[in-house]
């Protein structure tokens, strides 16, 4: 959770009340958020919110993302888009039937592997580590014989 507003003391009620209705805007935004998720799944695109900007984005144009420390990063064809999420919360973001965790720290959207290694595949250029434990799901979405 971010800070919406500030007040200073002494408190002048006319302030107070600004910035409370600010704070309620924001919360009532943030509780939409999850629903306008679902609709833009279906719609194939998702809202991205990074700082105070909500960035919508194709399905289709997302490469993969990387967990870095309290962030992930989303790799679109375009660009890179950081945002505040858990990895374990990643798949409420984007649909599980188009994406497929590959390590602790990567998911990557099926449709755009180029290459498939023992420990590694490749996506646009980009060489990314395949985990021993999530090799067995990847090959399985792939349809490949282990």
């Amino acid at each position: 959770m971010e800070a919406t507003d500030y007040l200073i003391k002494p408190v002048e009620f006319d302030r107070f009340l600004k910035a409370a209705n600010r704070a309620c805007k924001q919360y009532l935004l943030e509780q939409e958020l999850p629903q306008k998720q679902q609709d833009g799944l279906s719609s194939g695109f998702v809202l991205l919110k990074s700082g105070n900007l909500f960035h919508k984005v194709k399905l289709e144009e997302i490469l993969y993302l990387v967990k870095d420390g309290n962030y992930v990063v989303v790799h679109t064809t375009g660009k890179k888009i950081l945002i505040r999420i858990n990895m374990n919360d990643v798949f409420n973001l984007v649909p599980a039937s188009a994406f497929v965790r590959v390590h602790k720290s990567f998911v990557v959207a099926l449709a755009h592997i180029d290459t498939l290694e023992v420990h590694q595949l490749t996506i646009k250029g980009e060489k990314i580590p395949l985990g021993s434990t999530y090799r067995d799901e990847l090959l399985m979405r792939l349809k490949l014989e282990r």
